[in-house]
């Protein structure tokens, strides 16, 4: 199995020209989801998101089962957002329950955890325009969003201007509700 999936990692690194980078690592080689989570943030998992090379870890659960990359394809898809000064692993316990029934990724944040830090001026459409360029490289068109709150803010934001992209919004204590009300 582990030929195959490094031969289509290859081709993803081709057909990308570079600008996405995926890493195999054997699962007895990660250890424990203490240890896996200690590899995502030294960088073990990571992807290039967007034209601007953004780095953005994202987190999900990878099944040993062959057809997981094939029911990952049409499972629905549930973003996590997380808040301020927070990072993809506030969700390490929602990965199992909902993996059954999800494609459930968590991504540390433009600015936040390991995802690149650029020197802007923070606004909630840089965070909505970072979202927006995780799913396609993701490969997707919509998803289910979770936000808490900064990332209910994204969400909320997200979910107004890009209607299309939003099949479900889960706001958890939404920041942003009295920000510019008008």
């Amino acid at each position: 199995m582990n030929i195959r999936a490094q031969e289509a990692i290859d081709r993803i690194h081709e057909a990308t020209s570079g600008r996405l980078e995926i890493r195999l690592f054997p699962a007895n080689q990660l250890g424990s989801d203490t240890e896996l989570l200690t590899q995502v943030r030294s960088g073990g998992v990571e992807f290039a998101a967007d034209e601007a090379s953004v780095t953005t870890p994202a987190l999900e659960i990878v099944s040993p089962d062959p057809l997981h990359r094939v029911r990952r394809s049409v499972e629905p898809l549930v973003l996590a957002l997380h808040g301020v000064g927070g990072h993809a692993e506030a969700y390490s316990r929602n990965f199992g329950p909902h993996a059954e029934h999800f494609w459930f990724v968590a991504i540390d944040m433009l600015g936040h955890g390991w995802t690149a830090k650029p020197a802007i001026d923070y606004q909630v459409k840089d965070y909505a325009n970072h979202v927006l360029a995780v799913l396609k490289t993701l490969g997707r068109d919509k998803a289910m969003i979770s936000g808490e709150s900064l990332g209910g803010w994204v969400a909320n934001y997200f979910a107004v201007h890009r209607p299309d992209a939003v099949e479900k919004l889960v706001l958890n204590t939404a920041g942003g509700w009295t920000a510019h009300p008008q």
